[in-house]
């Protein structure tokens, strides 16, 4: 269908409330807040339906269109909401063979280890994973003979056995799996129509399960050249403009005039002046802006988010700190530094005894190979009787040693009796001696969960909670990749080196030219999408050098290296997307 243009927001609502008559697909440029039109989309559909969804790429968009309407009619969620949504249906997770379950960034790390069984080498095995990852998110892995290796094909298997065995996903396959689901049980999900915010920014399968369960009428709308974040390490972009030229939707181009925002760029000698350079001029653009107007301050890495952060709060200002998922410190191969990982994994049993994931976490905890062999053998054990792993464990458990038929399976008993130990202890125990059972059993409590908790429940949530990120805040410091989909009328970009954007594991010499074009422009994209954010001023801030020590464990691009009294310094490289 023949595309039509509108210049500005107000007449593409005014359209979507007075002409909305089929589905419609939107396309805009990099920056705009589309959440007002969302709203506007969504209401209109609710006055002649019960129920409305808008569905967003990120959090950030979703907290933004909730706070444009109050319609009960109207539900807002995430993609990945949605698929979760449909996932907790039993009956799908009967059909699926899943549980709506997914593995955290430590639980991935045992997965991984549990690949390794095949003797495959780390950097090949990580590159294969990708490959995976990136087929289950576009339906690659649906088509027939997409495994053309016998190595390939093994490896997937494992991947599939070791994801069956603990009965739960990884947020790569949540689209496939909901789909999967949505065919076995229709009714799984009741189907409304929706409205699809950053449409660009979702994997193909997820881009399909939107439109299913929207019942094919809906509005979607996004950026033909947006970059990926985390939510989405694989957006399908072209999925956009191949919705937009379908025969029965109406394709609406958003062509407003931008007006083009003040942009200083400021070179600090070091971190440090940095960190306090970009505190001052938060500090004096708040005493000078409008209190309507908000800041984000845009970082490379958590370092420089938490320093900003200190220097803001001695200036008397409380940021909002935008987190990505937790990832709980320590290597669960040694006694001395698992501490907080052994105390995770007890919370998250505790809390359902059937997690199987979180008791392969237990098991392995304090063995090198996180006890992989005898985990593979548990697999094939259950895979022989017909029962699930965590089945198969009680059933070996209650038979004698001499009778299992097994070679390795004594390896995790152990574990097994020790958590069993610590259920009871930690069921008997009042909160006052809770933090000393657990540390007898090799476990370290976080001071401030200690004192926050009043109760043994207390605690436990507190080593599970999740950092909930607010986004409408007046001043917010979050992570680049965590930007996507906020916006603010004044932006901080800081930290702008090579290494830190663009990425330097896209540009050393394990990769092709095309591979290190690929990332650049990807990257080129991000930087572009960052820059786009700022609606009244952008504040660019990078630095010039930093200690040798500093840079051998951060991936800073140097460019020359010197002694400055004692101290071996570097200087660093600024960023190329500068040079614009």
């Amino acid at each position: 269908m023949k595309a039509c243009t509108v210049s500005s927001i107000e007449e593409l609502n005014s359209y979507l409330t007075n002409e909305l008559a089929q589905s419609v697909c939107i396309t805009h440029a990099r920056g705009i807040d589309m959440s007002q039109t969302a709203a506007t989309a969504a209401e209109t559909f609710a006055r002649e339906h019960p129920k409305v969804r808008v569905v967003c790429s990120t959090e950030a968009e979703a907290q933004r269109v909730r706070s444009r309407t109050d319609n009960a009619a109207i539900e807002v969620m995430t993609a990945k909401n949605l698929s979760l949504l449909i996932l907790a249906d039993e009956r799908v997770q009967v059909a699926v063979g899943r549980r709506n379950r997914i593995l955290d960034t430590n639980e991935v790390d045992v997965l991984m280890e549990d690949m390794k069984v095949t003797g495959m080498k780390a950097h090949r095995l990580r590159e294969m994973t990708k490959f995976f990852f990136k087929s289950l998110t576009d339906g690659f892995a649906d088509t027939e003979g997409w495994l053309i290796t016998g190595e390939e094909q093994r490896q997937f298997s494992v991947l599939e056995e070791n994801l069956e065995s603990r009965q739960a996903l990884l947020s790569y396959e949540l689209p496939r799996k909901a789909l999967e689901g949505l065919n076995a049980v229709p009714d799984a999900i009741e189907t409304a129509p929706a409205v699809i915010v950053g449409f660009e920014r979702l994997a193909t399968l997820m881009q399909k399960l939107v439109l299913e369960t929207s019942d094919q009428t809906f509005v979607a709308m996004g950026c033909t050249n947006a970059s990926p974040g985390l939510d989405e390490p694989y957006p399908n972009v072209d999925g956009l403009q191949d919705l937009a030229d379908r025969d029965e939707v109406q394709a609406v181009k958003l062509d407003m005039a931008q007006p083009a925002v003040p942009t200083t760029t400021t070179s600090c000698a070091t971190p440090f002046d940095e960190f306090t350079f970009v505190a001052d001029a938060v500090a004096e653009t708040l005493a000078k802006a409008p209190e309507t107007e908000t800041m984000l301050i845009a970082t490379p890495n958590g370092i420089w988010t938490r320093y900003i952060v200190k220097q803001l709060e001695a200036r008397g200002i409380q940021p909002s700190v935008i987190s990505p998922e937790r990832k709980v410190k320590g290597d669960p191969r040694s006694p001395q530094a698992n501490g907080e990982l052994k105390l995770a994994a007890l919370a998250k049993l505790i809390k359902d005894r059937s997690d199987m994931t979180a008791l392969r976490s237990w098991i392995g905890l304090g063995d090198w190979l996180l006890r992989s062999d005898a985990y593979l053998e548990l697999m094939a054990w259950a895979c022989e009787h017909g029962m699930p792993a965590s089945q198969a464990i009680e059933t070996l458990r209650a038979t004698p040693a001499d009778e299992r038929n097994t070679r390795v399976f004594y390896k995790i008993e152990q574990q097994l009796n020790e958590l069993d130990q610590v259920m009871e202890a930690v069921g008997n125990a009042d909160i006052a001696d809770l933090e000393g059972v657990l540390k007898s059993y090799g476990m370290s409590v976080p001071a401030s969960v200690a004192k926050a908790a009043e109760t043994k429940e207390d605690l436990f949530a507190a080593v599970l909670a999740q950092p909930v990120n607010t986004y409408d805040a007046r001043v917010a410091v979050a992570p680049f990749d965590q930007c996507i989909g906020m916006t603010a009328d004044h932006l901080f970009l800081t930290g702008m080196v090579n290494g830190y954007l663009p990425q330097l594991d896209a540009l050393d010499d394990k990769h092709s030219i095309d591979q290190k074009l690929r990332a650049t422009i990807r990257d080129r994209e991000r930087f572009d999408d960052l820059m786009a954010i700022g609606k009244v001023s952008v504040t660019v801030s990078l630095f010039e050098t930093d200690a040798a020590s500093n840079a051998e464990r951060l991936p800073m691009d140097v460019s020359r290296i010197y002694q400055q009294g004692s101290t071996r310094m570097v200087r660093i490289n600024p960023s190329i997307f500068l040079n614009r």
